[in-house]
C-alpha cells in the first residue's frame, strides 16, 4: 500500500474580538526575523528581562475550533534564556482571566520537574509573580498546572494529557480576595464553554503562605526556563481580561473546517509504504448533518486513513452534527511512489457546506540497497606503506572502498551520504574510491608492518537518499599487512635469552636486567634505542611506556651501563646504541628501574621494552619492541603476598657484568627454569637511585631482590659478560650461603639480606647455560601443497612441547600444530612437523618452545610462498638495507638470483637453495634495478627500487 509523509506547521485560529472590558489583545502582529527579538520587533511594546535567547516572531498563526481567523503570527521560545514582559491596566480586585493558544511540536527534552512559561506580575515589580502556568513531561505527553503564587506546594496540575504538536486553547485566572494567603487561581484546558459563565475548571490553587499582590497586578510575562520545554513551544492570540468572555471570543456563525498546516519528513524505500504522520481535523457550524466530509490526495504518492491501518488515495471522515470534534488523520507516502528522490503534493479536505482546505505533503522516497554485495577484494603490490586493491562488482549503482587498520572498529556507511575522498565513514574508517567503477586503487600513506582490512559497500540512490549494502560477502572484507616492521609496540622481534621471573616495585629502585635477542633488523646497521617497560594493554600501540633507563653503548669496545631519567633518541646521553650483525640480529644485556607508574604495581606483569631508531642525525623512532617473556612485579615487605626482600652481594664481580639468581642448583626446576632475578654488577655506584645505604655500590657489588615465598632458597648465583656468556658461578644445595639463609625470607628491605665474596666469588665452578632450550636449526620449506618445518636443539632443560604458529601477515598467528619436547637433553634432537593446509600467499611460522611450567619463548621467524600466480614475490620494494625474495618453489632445487641495473649491467649473481632469500642492497646505488629468478624451469624478473 502507499504512505504520505508530513510535516505540520499548525495553524490555530482565534478570533480577536475587541470587548470593552478586555484589558489587552497581543496578536503578535510583528514581523517575523530569525534573530531579533521580541522587543525589538514589538518597538519595545514588550520589555526585554535578563540575557540569552530571544523570544522570536515567527511566520504564521496557531488556530482552534470555534474562535475567528487569527492575525498577525506567532511567538516561540524554549529553554534558558530572556523574558518578556507587557503592562496593561493595573487591577487591584476582582478576577484577572487570561487565555492564549498554546502548540509545544515536540516534549524532548521536557522533564517530569517542569518549570512555568508564563505568569501575572504585580503592579511595578518584575519579579512578584502570580498565577503562574506550568509544564511538565506526563506519561505519553504533557500536561500543564496553575501556580497561584510561589508556593510550591500550591502547584495544581490539570489531569488532561497533551499531545505534542497539537494546538491547545489554555484559559487562566487570578482572583484577588480580601485578607491574605486566599488568591485563588484556575486553569482551563480546551474548555468546554467559549461562551457565558466560565465552566469548572480542570485545577484550583489556592495562595496559602505566599505573599499576596499589595499593589495590584498590571504585567504578563514570557518566561524561558530551564530544561522545561519541548524543544520550542509556540504561543498565539494571548489576551486579558476582567470576565470569561473576554478572553474566549467564538467566531461568527458558518460552516469552517480546522486543521493543521503541513506534514514534512515522510521517509521511505522505493517500493514499501513509509511510517505515517497525522495533524488534526475539527469543524463547527457544519451543514448536512450527518454527512461526510473527504480526503483527497493529489498523486497515487500519498496515501489517507482515519485509524492508522486501512490505507487508500482518499477517505470519509463521518459528522453527526454541527460540530466535528478534533479528528486525527493519518498521512504516509505510498508503496507506488514511481521514483527515488523528493516527494509532495497535497490532501484536501471538502464537504459539510464549509470551504476546502488543503494540507500540504512531503517526504522523500529512498533507493533500496542492492541486493548483491562486492566480492573478491585482493589486495596486490603490498609495500612498507601502500598496496593496490582490486574487486569485484555487485550490483549497487556505486560503491565505496573502506580502508582500516584491522585493530580499528569498524564503522559502516550510513544511508543517505555519498562520501568523497578524502573521507571516512568514521574514525579511523578512510574512503579511498566512490564511484561506479572498479579497481584496481592504490592505497598509500599507510603504516609500516601493520595490518590493514579493507572492505567494499555497494549503494543505490543518490546524495540524500543512498542505501548502503553493509554485510560482508566472499572475500570481502578482506585484510594484508604491508611490509617492513609497525613503530607499535608489538612481540616478536624481541627474544629473551635469559629474563628474570621478579623485579622490584617501592620508592627504592633496583636495577632489572635481562639478556635478549633482536632480529629483523637492518644487517649491519648502527641503532640508537633505550628501554622502558610495557603493560599488554600496550601492545599494538605508541603509547608511552614507564621506567627508568639502563643504558649500555654497544658500538665501543668496552661497554658500560649508565642510567638515565629519560629516554631520548635525539638527546646525548639519553640513549644506548648497538650494531646488528650481517642477519640483521643483535644479543645483548638490557634493563630498566621500575618507577611509580601503576604498570609497576604489585603482582602486575610487565614487558620488557625497547624503543629503537637509526643511529642518523636526529633520530625517530622506528620499532617499538616489547619482550616475548613477561616479569611479575613484587613489592618490598616482610609479610604478605607478591612480596619480596632485598638481597646483595659484595662478590668480587667484574664491574658492568650481570649476576642471576636461581632457585636450583643447575638452573632448573620443576617452577622455573628463569633466574629469580637478575642485576647490574656495580661500577663506583654508578647506578646508585634513591637506595642510599641500604645500597651497595661497591665496586664490583651487586643488589637485587627474591620473593618471600621462596621455599628453597637461592641455590645457584651465576654472572654473565653484557653478551650472555659465561664468566663463573656458584651453587648451595641448601639455599644457606654461610651465615645468610634464603629460604623464606622476611627481612622486606629494612635488613637486607647479605652473601660474600667468600660465599659467592662467582668466578669460577660448574656453570650452566641460561637458555632452557638451545635451539639449532631451523628451516621451513614448501612440499608441493604442504609447508615443511624443521629444527633441531642442542640442549633441552625442563622442556615440554614446540607449538607450530602460522600468520599471514607477520602479526596476527594461529597454532596449527604441537610436538612434544625431550624435557631434558644435551645432545643434538632433531623435529619436524608438516602444515598440510597453507595459506595462499605468504605464510610465516615461528616455533613457541614451552617448557613445563607453560613459560614459554619465540623463536625467530620463517616463510614460504604459496602462489598460482608469481614465481616470487619481493618486499619491500622500495628499499633501502635489503629485500626478502619468496621463491613459489615446491622443493629447495638450486635458484638462480641474478641482480642488473637499469641499464643492464648484471651487479650480483646468487645461487640458492632456499626458498626464501635475504638479499642485502646497503651497499648498492640509489636508482632502479631488475631482479631475475630461475627456479624450477620457470623465469620470473621484477622491478625494485633501491632507495
Amino acid at each position: 500500500m502507499k504512505k504520505i509523509f508530513t510535516l505540520l506547521s499548525f495553524t490555530l485560529i482565534v478570533a480577536l474580538s475587541g470587548y470593552s472590558q478586555a484589558l489587552l489583545t497581543e496578536p503578535f502582529n510583528y514581523t517575523a526575523d530569525p534573530a531579533l527579538g521580541l522587543g525589538v520587533q514589538s518597538a519595545s511594546v514588550w520589555t526585554r528581562l535578563n540575557t540569552g535567547d530571544s523570544i522570536l516572531i515567527e511566520d504564521g498563526s496557531l488556530s482552534y475550533p470555534g474562535f475567528s481567523a487569527s492575525s498577525g503570527n506567532k511567538v516561540k521560545y524554549g529553554g534558558t534564556g530572556s523574558e518578556y514582559y507587557r503592562i496593561f491596566a493595573s487591577q487591584t480586585s476582582g478576577t484577572v482571566y487570561f487565555s492564549f493558544l498554546l502548540n509545544v511540536p515536540t516534549i524532548s527534552p521536557m522533564t517530569t520537574t517542569g518549570d512555568y512559561f508564563i505568569s501575572l506580575i504585580e503592579t511595578g515589580s518584575t519579579t512578584n509573580y502570580y498565577g503562574r502556568l506550568w509544564m511538565r513531561l506526563s506519561g505519553t505527553g504533557y500536561n500543564v498546572g496553575i501556580n497561584a503564587a510561589s508556593t510550591a506546594g500550591n502547584l495544581a496540575w490539570s489531569p488532561t494529557i497533551l499531545n505534542a504538536g497539537t494546538t491547545y486553547l489554555i484559559v487562566g485566572s487570578f482572583q484577588i480576595v480580601s485578607g491574605t494567603g486566599n488568591d485563588v487561581s484556575n486553569i482551563w484546558v480546551n474548555p468546554s464553554s467559549l461562551s457565558g459563565a466560565a465552566p469548572l475548571a480542570d485545577a484550583t490553587s489556592t495562595n496559602t503562605g505566599g505573599t499576596d499582590p499589595a499593589l495590584g497586578l498590571q504585567r504578563v510575562i514570557l518566561r524561558q526556563g530551564s530544561a522545561a520545554y519541548a524543544g520550542t513551544l509556540a504561543l498565539d492570540e494571548l489576551r486579558i481580561g476582567t470576565t470569561w468572555a473576554d478572553v474566549t471570543p467564538s467566531i461568527a456563525s458558518g460552516p469552517t473546517l480546522f486543521a493543521s498546516g503541513a506534514i514534512t519528513g515522510l521517509n521511505t524505500t522505493l517500493g514499501a509504504a513509509s511510517p505515517s504522520q497525522s495533524f488534526n481535523l475539527s469543524g463547527s457550524d457544519l451543514t448536512g448533518a450527518p454527512g461526510s466530509i473527504t480526503l483527497n490526495t493529489s498523486s497515487n504518492n500519498f496515501e489517507v486513513s482515519t485509524d492508522n491501518t486501512t490505507w487508500d488515495f482518499s477517505a470519509t471522515v463521518p459528522y453527526s452534527s454541527a460540530t466535528l470534534a478534533s479528528t486525527p488523520i493519518y498521512v504516509r507516502l505510498s508503496e507506488d511512489v514511481a521514483a527515488v528522490g523528493p516527494v509532495s503534493g497535497t490532501v484536501s479536505i471538502a464537504g459539510a457546506g464549509a470551504t476546502t482546505i488543503n494540507i500540504n505533503v512531503s517526504g522523500i522516497a529512498t533507493a533500496p540497497a542492492p541486493t548483491t554485495q562486492a566480492t573478491d577484494v585482493v589486495i596486490s603490490n603490498i609495500l612498507d606503506n601502500s598496496f593496490d586493491v582490486n574487486w569485484t562488482n555487485g550490483n549497487g549503482a556505486g560503491r565505496i572502498l573502506v580502508v582500516r587498520q584491522t585493530a580499528t572498529t569498524a564503522v559502516a556507511p550510513a544511508d543517505g551520504t555519498i562520501y568523497t575522498t578524502p573521507t571516512s565513514t568514521g574514525s579511523g574508517n578512510a574512503v579511498w574510491y566512490s564511484g561506479t567503477g572498479t579497481g584496481p586503487i592504490t592505497v598509500t600513506g599507510l603504516s609500516t608492518g601493520t595490518n590493514y582490512t579493507v572492505q567494499v559497500y555497494e549503494y543505490n540512490g543518490t546524495a540524500g537518499n543512498s542505501k548502503y549494502n553493509a554485510t560482508a560477502a566472499t572475500n570481502n572484507p578482506a585484510t594484508a599487512s604491508t611490509t617492513g616492521i609497525s613503530s607499535t609496540i608489538q612481540q616478536g622481534y624481541f627474544t629473551a635469552v635469559a629474563a628474570p621471573l621478579y623485579a622490584g616495585k617501592s620508592t627504592y629502585k633496583l636495577p632489572c636486567v635481562y639478556v635478549a635477542t633482536l632480529s629483523g633488523l637492518a644487517p649491519s646497521t648502527t641503532y640508537r634505542y633505550f628501554g622502558q617497560a610495557a603493560a599488554a594493554s600496550d601492545f599494538g600501540t605508541t603509547n608511552t611506556v614507564a621506567g627508568t633507563l639502563i643504558l649500555n653503548d654497544y658500538t665501543i669496545s668496552t661497554p658500560s651501563f649508565y642510567t638515565a631519567s629519560t629516554g631520548s633518541l635525539s638527546a646525548a646521553g639519553s640513549y644506548g646504541k648497538f650494531t646488528t650483525d650481517a642477519t640483521g640480529k643483535f644479543t645483548g644485556t638490557f634493563g630498566f628501574f621500575s618507577s611509580s607508574n601503576t604498570r609497576f604495581d604489585s603482582a602486575k606483569l610487565i614487558y620488557p621494552s625497547l624503543t629503537i631508531g637509526l643511529d642518523t642525525g636526529v633520530s625517530a623512532i622506528k620499532y617499538r619492541f616489547a619482550l616475548n617473556q613477561s616479569i611479575m612485579m613484587l613489592t618490598f615487605s616482610s609479610t604478605g603476598p607478591n612480596t619480596a626482600s632485598l638481597i646483595k652481594g659484595t662478590s668480587a664481580a667484574l664491574p658492568n657484568n650481570v649476576v642471576a639468581l636461581w632457585k636450583s642448583e643447575d638452573g632448573n626446576s620443576t617452577v622455573a627454569a628463569r633466574p629469580l632475578s637478575m642485576t647490574l654488577v656495580e661500577n663506583t655506584g654508578a647506578t646508585i637511585l634513591g637506595l642510599n645505604a641500604l645500597y651497595d655500590s661497591t665496586n664490583g657489588s651487586w643488589n637485587t631482590l627474591i620473593p618471600n615465598d621462596l621455599a628453597n632458597g637461592v641455590r645457584l648465583i651465576q654472572q654473565f659478560n653484557v653478551d650472555g656468556s659465561i664468566v663463573g658461578c656458584n651453587a648451595d644445595a641448601d639455599g644457606v650461603w654461610g651465615a645468610t639463609n634464603t629460604v623464606n625470607p622476611s627481612t622486606g628491605i629494612i635488613t637486607p639480606l647479605q652473601i660474600n665474596s667468600a660465599d659467592a666469588p662467582l668466578s669460577g665452578g660448574v656453570c650452566y647455560s641460561i637458555l632452557p632450550i638451545r635451539l639449532g636449526t631451523f628451516a621451513v620449506q614448501k612440499a608441493g601443497n604442504t609447508s615443511k618445518i624443521t629444527w633441531s636443539t642442542s640442549q633441552e632443560i625442563n622442556s615440554k612441547e614446540f607449538a607450530i604458529e602460522r600468520s599471514n601477515n607477520g602479526t596476527t598467528w594461529t597454532t596449527v600444530g604441537t610436538v612434544a619436547a625431550a624435557g631434558n637433553s644435551n645432545t643434538k634432537i632433531a623435529y619436524n612437523f608438516t602444515d598440510i593446509a597453507p595459506a595462499k600467499g605468504i605464510n610465516f611460522y615461528r616455533l613457541k618452545l614451552v617448557d613445563r611450567d607453560y613459560r614459554f619463548s619465540n623463536s625467530e621467524t620463517k616463510s614460504v610462498l604459496f602462489s598460482n600466480a608469481d614465481v616470487m614475490l619481493i618486499t619491500p620494494n622500495p628499499a633501502t638495507n635489503f629485500v626478502n625474495i619468496y621463491m613459489g618453489k615446491n622443493n629447495n632445487s638450486l635458484s638462480q638470483i641474478i641482480v642488473t641495473s637499469a641499464n643492464g649491467k648484471m651487479i650480483e649473481k646468487i645461487n640458492t637453495a632456499d626458498q626464501t632469500y635475504q638479499l642485502q642492497t646497503s651497499n648498492y646505488a640509489k636508482g632502479l634495478y631488475f631482479i631475475r629468478v630461475i627456479s624450477e624451469g620457470n623465469s620470473s624478473t621484477q622491478k625494485v627500487i633501491i632507495q
